[in-house]
C-alpha cells in the first residue's frame, strides 16, 4: 500500500501523512511558522513555551491547586449542589404504591432515604436500604424509558410490587420550592 505524500505548506519539503490528516506542515518548525501567518489577529495568549513555563512552575501548580480547592469548597456550599432535593439534578418521579397510592418524590434518593420502611421495614442499614430502593426504581426507568432489558432479558416493571407511572426534570418553580424547603430546615437547624 503506497504512503499518502503531501508537500509542507511552509518549506515546499515532502511528508507521509494519511489521506484523512488535516496535516500541512513537515515539522513543530515550519508548524509554528504556519500558525504565526494563520493566526494573526487571533488572541491565543498561550504559546507553547508559556505552557512549558507554567507547567514546571511550582508556584503556579500550587496557585492552581488552591483555586480547585476553593472552587469544590465553594460548589459544596452551594445548596444545589449538596444531598437532598434541592439539588440541581433531582428529578421528579412519580410512584405507584401496591395498594394504589401515588408518591411524588423530587429526587428519587431523598426520597428513598425518608421512606425506605415503606419497601424494608427491618432493615439494619437505612443508607443501603435507600440505594437498593433507588436501584429498582433506576432499573424500571431504563427499562420502561429507554428499553434496556433485565439479566434475563425482559423487561423490568416492577419493584417490589411498586410501579414506576413517571420520571422527569424538574421545573423552575419546582426548583424554587425545594430551596426554600432547605432554607427552612437550615433555620431550625440553627434555632435548635
Amino acid at each position: 500500500m503506497a504512503k499518502n505524500k503531501k508537500a509542507c505548506k511552509i518549506c515546499g519539503k515532502e511528508f507521509y501523512a494519511p489521506p484523512s490528516s488535516k496535516k500541512v506542515t513537515c515539522s513543530a518548525e515550519c508548524s509554528a511558522a504556519r500558525k504565526s501567518i494563520t493566526h494573526k489577529g487571533k488572541k491565543y495568549p498561550w504559546s507553547a513555551t508559556a505552557r512549558a513555563r507554567y507547567a514546571g512552575s511550582p508556584a503556579h501548580q500550587a496557585q492552581a491547586r488552591n483555586q480547585v480547592k476553593e472552587a469544590t469548597k465553594a460548589a459544596a456550599a452551594m445548596p444545589e449542589g449538596q444531598r437532598g432535593s434541592q439539588n440541581r439534578e433531582c428529578k421528579i418521579w412519580i410512584l405507584k404504591a401496591p395498594d394504589g397510592t401515588l408518591h411524588r418524590a423530587v429526587g428519587l434518593q431523598p426520597w428513598a432515604r425518608k421512606n425506605y420502611a415503606l419497601f424494608e421495614p427491618l432493615a439494619q442499614d437505612p443508607e443501603a436500604a435507600a440505594a437498593r430502593i433507588k436501584a429498582g426504581f433506576m432499573a424500571i426507568a431504563s427499562s420502561v424509558f429507554y428499553g434496556a432489558k433485565s439479566r434475563a432479558g425482559h423487561a423490568v416493571t416492577k419493584y417490589k410490587g411498586w410501579e414506576l407511572l413517571y420520571v422527569g426534570e424538574k421545573g423552575p418553580n419546582e426548583q424554587y420550592e425545594a430551596m426554600m424547603a432547605y432554607h427552612k430546615q437550615q433555620e431550625e437547624k440553627d434555632a435548635d
